[in-house]
């Protein structure tokens, strides 16, 4: 870590977290705009739009993760939305049971039969079954069509930071010696609350949360 750090030209852990996060954001742009081909193509059929559905796709793999996706529309307050799910985890041959490891999941949703593209989407999620992640959420969907029922394709890109996982787990491992950098405050609220919340978090004693938390407030 320190070596990346200093390669860097960052000062602490913190520096290095944010800047991985936004070093990811920046390569899935890329890959996308070169052309990158949808992780999941998913056609969804004959949607009323007065009434709601909740949808899951058949799982599909990525990097040797096996994903959900759910996919639900609520016809009152004609908001859709797209969520996903880790299903199961492998590790070469074996699977991983820890419900604690994170995983860095950046998304971008398409819809071409509107015209909408999602902007990117960074989220964490633990490798829980029970754990699902809100990738896009689509405000008046129903007046977005021309067409009742609705048809659409679904199109997901997906990438993985396994940097930023890394980075992440170090800084639980360790976080009694981090958690009063001040530089805290540039990682993200929900980032932090991920850190916070981690099972395995390393500290002292309780008060170095609320020293955490304290800091990146301030």
């Amino acid at each position: 870590m320190r070596l990346m750090i200093n390669i860097r030209k960052l000062n602490d852990i913190f520096e290095l977290l944010e800047n991985e996060r936004r070093r990811s954001l920046n390569t899935f742009d890329k890959l996308f705009s070169e052309g990158l081909e949808p992780t999941i193509i998913w056609k969804i059929k004959s949607v009323d739009v007065d009434k709601g559905f909740y949808k899951e796709s058949d799982e599909f793999t990525f990097e040797n993760i096996s994903f959900a996706v759910l996919n639900t529309y609520d016809n009152v307050k004609d908001v859709y939305q797209i969520a996903i799910k880790i299903t199961k985890v492998l590790n070469d041959t074996q699977t991983v049971d820890s419900t604690n490891v994170i995983f860095s999941i950046l998304s971008i949703c398409e819809i071409k039969e509107i015209n909408y593209k999602s902007k990117i989407n960074f989220n964490c999620i633990y490798n829980n079954t029970k754990s699902k992640v809100l990738i896009t959420k689509i405000e008046n969907f129903s007046k977005l069509f021309s067409t009742n029922p609705m048809d659409f394709v679904l199109q997901i890109y997906f990438n993985l930071s396994y940097n930023f996982s890394s980075i992440f787990t170090h800084i639980c491992k360790n976080f009694y010696e981090y958690h009063s950098l001040p530089s805290i405050g540039k990682v993200p609220k929900n980032v932090l609350n991920l850190i916070i919340k981690n099972k395995n978090l390393n500290v002292r004693n309780e008060d170095e949360k609320l020293f955490a938390i304290i800091t990146h407030c301030i």
